[in-house]
């Protein structure tokens, strides 16, 4: 009881910052009135003295105290403050950094998307010249095999015509042969005619032989007119089978030069069917490396694409990561907030 009403006596011994002087309290319990009115005898005066002795070290012990819970909560408070701004600033850059990768991210779709725009056009252009390939080489497949039936056509032409052409040659040599006998059998026949006339005008003429002879002169002048006839009709006989051996190598002469214009005429065509094979191998070539071309260019497109995606991934995964840490960032600050406010309020409570 004479606890409390110390207590009631001392206002603002707890969390007062004045400290309190010994002195004027031990004048306020040397005063008459109180002591006779408060304390019977010496003891309790002594007992009183020694409670409010230490209750004013207790006081300067709570002050104390206070003093430094208040320093220690100035500290925190800057502490926290800063740990706030760092965390703002940590938010800040966070969300810039997210909006980079938000940026990124667009134009890695953009991107993305484009060249799967980029490569569906490929797509649909490679193919429409693959099947044009094909088509292509499917009526070369054609050409080539019209041009080696007409080279098999021409060949076999030629061959033919080689074969007229050395048996009219063989036929010809023979009846040149042929009429090349019979000529020089004609002469030998006319010259031995002629050489028996020539004897038989040459004989001496004896007296007993003149009618003998003028017999024989009619009759050999009758034999020779015979032989002149019958010389003048194998000499047009001879000019007539001339004149049908000449008209004969005219006609063979024409039918050579024909065979030769048709032998050259199949050379011609040999020869450009050769130069469109060589044509279309040129072409097909061409067509070849164009595809490979294509085919490569459709590689490194796919090659960028995935690298994109992977890219894409990549970004997608930072962007995860950042939002953890922001979310984590904002966590903290929420619990510091939450703490500093739990400190002002038991700091309130402690004044």
């Amino acid at each position: 009881m004479n606890i409390h009403k110390g207590e009631h006596l001392l206002p603002g011994t707890r969390f007062d910052s004045d400290f309190y002087q010994q002195e004027g309290m031990l004048h306020c319990m040397n005063m008459p009135d109180l002591v006779s009115q408060e304390f019977d005898s010496t003891d309790a005066n002594s007992a009183m003295k020694g409670k409010i002795l230490e209750l004013i070290r207790e006081s300067d012990e709570l002050k104390a105290e206070r003093v430094g819970l208040s320093r220690k909560m100035d500290q925190m408070e800057c502490y926290y403050e800063a740990l706030v701004q760092e965390l703002e600033e940590n938010q800040r850059q966070m969300m810039g950094e997210l909006q980079n990768l938000r940026n990124e991210h667009s134009t890695c779709i953009y991107t993305i998307s484009a060249t799967k725009a980029e490569m569906e056009t490929m797509n649909q252009d490679m193919n429409k010249q693959i099947i044009k390939f094909f088509e292509e080489k499917h009526d070369l497949d054609s050409l080539n095999k019209d041009l080696e039936r007409r080279a098999a056509t021409a060949k076999a032409a030629l061959k033919r015509a080689r074969l007229n052409y050395s048996i009219a040659v063989d036929q010809l040599q023979k009846d040149l042969e042929l009429l090349s006998s019979q000529v020089l059998s004609m002469y030998e026949t006319n010259e031995n005619l002629i050489k028996q006339a020539f004897s038989e005008s040459s004989l001496p003429s004896f007296p007993e032989y003149e009618e003998m002879a003028q017999n024989q002169k009619l009759d050999s002048k009758e034999s020779h007119a015979a032989r002149l006839l019958q010389c003048q009709n194998q000499f047009h006989e001879e000019k007539k089978q001339n004149l049908d051996a000449d008209i004969f190598l005219e006609d063979l002469k024409r039918s050579l030069f024909l065979q030769k214009g048709l032998y050259q005429k199949v050379e011609e065509e040999v020869y450009e069917v050769h130069l469109l094979n060589v044509y279309l191998d040129v072409f097909s070539k061409t067509l070849q490396e164009t595809l490979l071309d294509a085919s490569a260019d459709f590689r490194l497109m796919k090659d960028k694409i995935n690298k994109l995606t992977q890219q894409l991934e990549l970004s997608t995964e930072s962007k995860e990561l950042l939002m953890l840490k922001l979310q984590d960032a904002i966590n903290e600050v929420h619990n510091l907030k939450e703490y500093k406010n739990a400190c002002d309020t038991k700091n309130y409570k402690c004044n």
